[in-house]
This record gives structure tokens, sequence and C-alpha cells, in this order.
């Protein structure tokens, strides 16, 4: 074949590839989807109109009694995401989340840590609150290392969809929060502060006001039962 009638079909092959890379850039819909598998980090679920609030308690905590409280005016259940070791320091206020019907999950923060190790810090959230936390909420950037580890112990890794910063200031905030929800199936993080406290209530009221159901994280799982 000739460069002269090369030429066309390595144009359109250009062509293809570029419009190819354009649908994927404003499609809606994410490239990374929940696999059927306890082994692959969530990062969204199937749009059935629910989404889920996780609370990531990190190196500031004490707004979480407040973010109780706020959560259950409105009627809603969240998830609150701690390490074994918190969990243990604030025994009562963990009972509090499992007794309002909120939804608990173990956080991992670094990048590694074997499956022994995960199981322990489940173990450690399981004997104060009566519950053992199916999911582990993954915060480090290399999540995917940490995959298997999970699977191992028995929890289903997530990563938030989306996360609010650490001091968000009302509608602004929200709304490139809600910038997410073009469908169903996110999780969206935010921290246990104060700034989350006086905000929580106007963005459940957004997030239903779109259609939205919001429910503890694990519900949304394909293996989810009310044994869970």
């Amino acid at each position: 074949m000739s460069l002269k009638r090369s030429l066309p079909l390595t144009n359109a092959a250009v062509i293809a590839i570029a419009f190819l890379m354009y649908a994927l850039l404003v499609s809606p819909e994410p490239v990374m989807k929940l696999a059927r598998s306890a082994s692959a980090p969530v990062y969204r679920l199937p749009d059935d109109g629910r989404v889920s609030l996780v609370c990531l308690i990190e190196w500031d905590s004490g707004a979480v009694g407040e973010i109780i409280s706020a959560a259950d005016a409105s009627g809603t259940r969240l998830t609150f995401a701690m390490t074994g070791e918190w969990a243990v320091r604030n025994a009562e206020i963990v009972r509090r989340m499992t007794e309002r019907g909120h939804g608990l999950a173990l956080l991992i923060e670094e990048n590694e840590a074997d499956a022994d190790d995960i199981r322990g810090r489940a173990e450690a959230v399981r004997s104060v609150s009566g519950v053992a936390p199916p999911i582990a909420v993954c915060t480090a950037k290399n999540a995917e290392r940490l995959k298997k580890s999970c699977a191992e112990a028995g929890l289903t890794p997530f990563v938030m969809t989306a996360t609010l910063g650490a001091d968000p200031e009302g509608g602004e905030a929200i709304d490139s929060l809600l910038a997410f929800l073009h469908t169903g199936g996110w999780t969206l993080g935010f921290l246990p502060t104060g700034d989350s406290v006086k905000i929580l209530p106007e963005l459940i009221e957004k997030i239903k006001n779109m259609g939205y159901g919001i429910v503890p994280a694990h519900k949304m799982l394909y293996n989810y039962s009310d044994k869970i």
C-alpha cells in the first residue's frame, strides 16, 4: 500500500481515537465502576436512586456527636468510618451510632496494611459496637494496593467518589459536591468539623430534593442483606 493510500486510514484512526477520548471525558458516567467482587475498591455503585454520606473520622473528631444529632434530626442514616483505635477510645459514641441505625466502616489511611492487621482493627470496632464493619474506607492514594488485604479480611474496600474539604462554607461547597450526582450510587465523604455540622442539614435536604435516598454505604453493595 502506498503512503498516499495509507494516510486516509491513519487520519481516520486518529479521529476515532480522539472521539473516544472526548466521549469518556464528557460522559456523566465514570469510567471505573464497581466490579461484582469484594476484592475491587468501590468508586461508585449501580444507580438505584440512593447515595451515601460518609463521615470520615480522621484527625479532627470533636463534632462527631453533633453530626449524629444533625443526621437524626432529619431522619438520615449516615456511615461513620473510623479506626479501631478511635472506636475503642470512644466506645460510648460508637454505640450511639449503631443504636441510631447508622452504618459503621473501618477507616484505613495508609497505603499498605496486611489482612491480619485489618482484621484486628475491624474486631476492635466490633468489640465496642457489637457490629462488625462490613466495609473499609480507604483514603490513601494507593488504595488499589489494599483491595487484596481487605478481601482476605472479609471487608469490601471503598474509596470516596468525592469528599468535602475540612472547612466547607455553605452553598458553594455543597453545590461543588452535588455536581458529582449525575446519577445515584455515589459515596460522598465529609469530615466531622464544626463547619460540616453547619452545612449538613442543607446538604441532606438538597440531596433528597434531587430525588435521592440516603442510606448507609454497605446497603448499596451487591451482596447486601438485612443481616449485615
